[in-house]
């Protein structure tokens, strides 16, 4: 079998992939806006797939695993509902710009060495990312995709944990919301395991945010919709 993930995202990466260090960047230093979004898979559901496939055996085939995708309005929203503040930099930068950015980053690499997320490889992606139909693995192997909140905050609560991070506040907030009852944690956490779609206030169009659930519901902002029954993914 062979299968093709979009960004891998998760704790306990010890090599700090590339996903991890975008991440931590985001949160940290700056949150770039632009075209197209990102589409981000958590390394436990990728092992779980796998592990999946092993069991079932069969013949070859192949399987698109991108993840979810998001818009990266959408992904500055979400991180700022899971860190519980505003992030400390945003900046729209058309995808052109970033693209020549990335290709400088190129050339100053070639001379001074660096360990940041600027090429025009990574750039590309970051512009022009078409999402992938995940559609197939998720039936033949009867799973889904956790909620990317869950993802996010257990990622970042291990940067933290390890000394990656240096606001380690972010992780803190996260801790105290989940050991909160649900009704306690108000309207501005809204990752909880099971709940359903919501959406971002700032949208500029209606686009639900698909949870573990992936339940369709009317697209209307977070802070305006009551809590639904939880409904564990599978």
């Amino acid at each position: 079998y062979t299968t093709y993930p979009g960004s891998i995202m998760g704790p306990d990466d010890p090599g700090l992939s590339e996903a991890m260090v975008g991440l931590r960047t985001t949160v940290e230093d700056l949150f770039v806006i632009t075209s197209s979004g990102i589409q981000i898979i958590d390394v436990r559901d990728l092992a779980l797939a796998h592990l999946r496939l092993i069991e079932r055996g069969g013949p070859p085939r192949r399987y698109t695993m991108g993840g979810q995708f998001f818009r990266w309005a959408e992904m500055a929203d979400i991180l700022e509902s899971v860190i519980g503040t505003k992030l400390r930099r945003k900046v729209r930068v058309s995808k052109y710009a970033l693209q020549g950015i990335g290709r400088f980053g190129d050339l100053v690499n070639l001379f001074v060495p660096f360990d940041l997320p600027i090429s025009y490889e990574a750039t590309w992606y970051a512009t022009e990312w078409t999402p992938s139909d995940d559609t197939r693995v998720q039936q033949d192997l009867g799973f889904r995709y956790r909620d990317i909140r869950e993802t996010l905050g257990d990622s970042i609560v291990w940067l933290a944990d390890n000394g990656h991070l240096k606001h380690l506040e972010y992780a803190e907030y996260i801790r105290a919301q989940r050991h909160k009852p649900a009704r306690a944690r108000g309207p501005n956490w809204p990752w909880r395991p099971g709940t359903c779609c919501r959406c971002s206030p700032r949208t500029p169009r209606a686009t639900p945010l698909r949870c573990g659930c992936r339940r369709s519901a009317p697209c209307r902002p977070w802070r305006d919709r009551a809590t639904p029954a939880a409904r564990l993914p599978m």
